[in-house]
Parts: C-alpha cells; sequence; structure tokens
C-alpha cells in the first residue's frame, strides 16, 4: 500500500515519470487522502495540480471497485467536505461529480443542502440524479417542489433523466450504429 507523504512528494516531483508512477499508485490511499490531494490539486503548477487530480480520481476509482461499500462511504464522506468548502468551484465541482459515481443515500442530505448554492447547486443536482434509488428520486422531486424557482426546470430535468429506459430514449436494441 502507497504511503500517503511520500505520494504527495512524488506528486510534486519535477519528473513527470515519476508523478505519473505516484498517481497511478493512490487508489489504496482511501479516504485520508481526500482532502490533501485536493490541497494539491490548487496548486499554481498546472502539473501538480493535474497529479493530484489524477491520483484523487484513482483513489474514487478503488473505493468505488465491487464489495468495497465502506471504502465508499468514507471517500464519499470526505469528497462531500471538499464540495461543502471554500475550495476553488472546479474542484468542488470535481469533488461533487465523484460523489456521484460512488456515493450512497448517505451524501443525498448534503447534496440536497448543495442545490441552494448558486455556484455549486448543477454539480450537485447531477451528482444527486446520477445516485441511483428511490430516495435520490424523491430527494429530487421534493427540490423541484420547493427549490428556487430559476432552477427548478433543471431539477425536473433531472427527474426526466431518470426515468429514461433505452425504448423511452428512442434507443432500439438492433438499431444501426453511425460511425
Amino acid at each position: 500500500m502507497a504511503d500517503l507523504q511520500e505520494t504527495l512528494k512524488q506528486l510534486k516531483s519535477d519528473d513527470m515519470n515519476e508523478r505519473y508512477r505516484a498517481w497511478d499508485a493512490a487508489g489504496p490511499l482511501g479516504a485520508k487522502a481526500v482532502a490533501p490531494l485536493a490541497e494539491l490539486m490548487k496548486q499554481d503548477v498546472t502539473t501538480i495540480g493535474k497529479a493530484g487530480k489524477m491520483a484523487l480520481q484513482n483513489v474514487v476509482n478503488y473505493a468505488g471497485r465491487s464489495g468495497a461499500e465502506a471504502e465508499a462511504k468514507a471517500v464519499t464522506v470526505e469528497l462531500m467536505k471538499v464540495a461543502s468548502s471554500a475550495y476553488p468551484r472546479p474542484i468542488r465541482g470535481d469533488a461533487l461529480y465523484w460523489v456521484g459515481l460512488i456515493g450512497g443515500p448517505d451524501a443525498i442530505p448534503g447534496l440536497v443542502k448543495l442545490l441552494n448554492d448558486r455556484i455549486i447547486r448543477e454539480d450537485a443536482r447531477t451528482a444527486l440524479e446520477r445516485i441511483p434509488g428511490e430516495q435520490s428520486l424523491a430527494a429530487l422531486k421534493a427540490a423541484a417542489a420547493s427549490g428556487a424557482t430559476d432552477f427548478r426546470k433543471n431539477i425536473e430535468q433531472s427527474i426526466r433523466n431518470r426515468g429514461l429506459t433505452r425504448e423511452t430514449a428512442g434507443i432500439a436494441d438492433g438499431a444501426k450504429r453511425v460511425s
């Protein structure tokens, strides 16, 4: 398993191969790595910020693997802290995108709260849309009924998206693909 401090040091390296090896191996670092990697994403040096982002993406992917529900939950908690903080908008948006990939019912109340944050509400809406289950759908419906009127159409679109199937979207099983 990778060591967090060593990984952070390698991600800041001038050697792009060392940065790549570090971000490629970051997955098992888990929830404890979320905040330090989000901090690294703020770096002015683009290559270091990108290395931090790619490493954090690998942490999310690793936590989202089959059979790792506890890890996914722990990483989601940390991602929600980043999304709810004063981090720059792009980092908060990335955190919410990742919550939409691995988050579960425990993330729903925090996402609903973020629907009131004009800076990040679109990202919160799409994360909520991607979380499977009736709880997230109910949260979207409640937000559509009581949320900001200027954002209601967006939330209603998420509700429609949740109802799409291959048939209702007009995608036939044997449809010809255009290459």
